[in-house]
């Protein structure tokens, strides 16, 4: 009988292990992007490569490598799903990043307030320390009562989020943007603006942000801040004049129905340029994607612009691959020598 309940264990032990390894190599919490599904096959027709989907290589010429781990290696991936973590070492590297703290669930939430009045500066953002897309980030929090509350909400979110995985941060304004690298090098910056609807004279704002959604079901706009669509003057069930632009969130991504209005590279200031091959270099990334805020990608990032976060399996879009020399630089980057494996 007891030989039976060391083998129940060991089984259980490496389930355990299979699970957290299926994970860490399946990080359905970031924001993939498939190697091996159908906007990128198409790619690879167009450029001669062959996919070979059994053992997760790519094919060029006489040029083989593979993507089994999303070209990154696997510390390196888990270590960016702890954005508390990865910002302290951002910070320690002189990257600009937005002043944060953790909430501290061995302490009553007025130690905590204390703690943030006293660390940080609102207005503030609240949001789990392991997310995606945007999912259950609140922004623009100026007091302590809503501070609360939304501590509270983020612990009974469908996401479980833990209080002790809680960040809260400084929130930083301008235009939000991603830059996509490859190898040591950006392969694009597009702006994401904060998602919006146009009125018709006709339609309430939920009726417009419904319509909105059922015309882009693959990016809806999921974060939805009824604070914000108030300060503009519009209640949910308000309908919107004619032509009328309503910013319905501070949470831009194209993962929340934001635009994408694709970047000249050559405008990005050339310290910033660094920067962001800095970062992806720091955090030991070969593929990753930087979320940048800043009034102005000509200004150096010492004078203004916050990295708000890296992804370490940063998510593309068919739009972007559709630009023919993102698709070009983006094929001579995966091929190019991997510097972390």
């Amino acid at each position: 009988m007891k030989f039976y309940v060391k083998i129940s264990i060991i089984l259980g032990v490496v389930i355990c292990v299979g699970y957290v390894t299926y994970k860490m190599m399946n990080p359905n919490t970031i924001e993939p992007m498939i190697f091996y599904d159908d906007k990128m096959r198409k790619m690879y027709l167009n450029y001669n490569i062959k996919i070979d989907s059994k053992n997760q290589t790519l094919t060029k010429g006489n040029k083989t490598i593979s993507y089994a781990t999303n070209f990154n290696p696997i510390s390196s991936r888990m270590f960016a799903r702890n954005k508390t973590k990865s910002s302290l070492l951002m910070s320690q590297n002189n990257i600009p990043v937005c002043k944060q703290v953790t909430w501290n669930n061995k302490k009553s939430d007025a130690e905590n307030v204390n703690i943030i009045n006293r660390e940080l500066k609102f207005p503030v953002i609240m949001k789990p320390q392991v997310g995606r897309k945007g999912i259950n980030v609140f922004t623009d929090i100026n007091d302590n009562s809503t501070l609360i509350k939304t501590k509270k909400i983020l612990m009974y979110a469908k996401s479980e989020v833990h209080s002790d995985h809680i960040i809260i941060e400084e929130q930083a304004y301008g235009e939000k943007y991603r830059i996509f690298i490859v190898n040591q090098r950006i392969i694009f910056i597009k702006r994401e603006p904060q998602p919006y609807i146009i009125g018709d004279g006709k339609q309430t704002v939920t009726e417009l942000i419904n319509s909105f959604n059922t015309l882009h079901k693959e990016h809806p706009i999921h974060n939805i801040n009824e604070n914000v669509i108030k300060k503009q003057g519009y209640k949910m069930d308000g309908i919107v004049e004619n032509k009328k632009k309503i910013t319905v969130s501070h949470v831009a991504s194209a993962a929340n129905g934001s635009d994408e209005i694709v970047m000249d590279i050559s405008k990005l200031n050339m310290s910033t340029h660094k920067m962001f091959i800095d970062v992806s270099k720091l955090l030991k990334f070969n593929v990753c994607g930087i979320d940048y805020i800043t009034k102005d990608l000509s200004l150096p990032y010492d004078v203004d612009g916050k990295v708000i976060e890296v992804n370490a399996s940063p998510g593309i879009t068919d739009n972007m691959l559709s630009k023919k020399n993102v698709a070009t630089r983006l094929i001579d980057a995966l091929f190019s020598p991997m510097q972390y494996k």
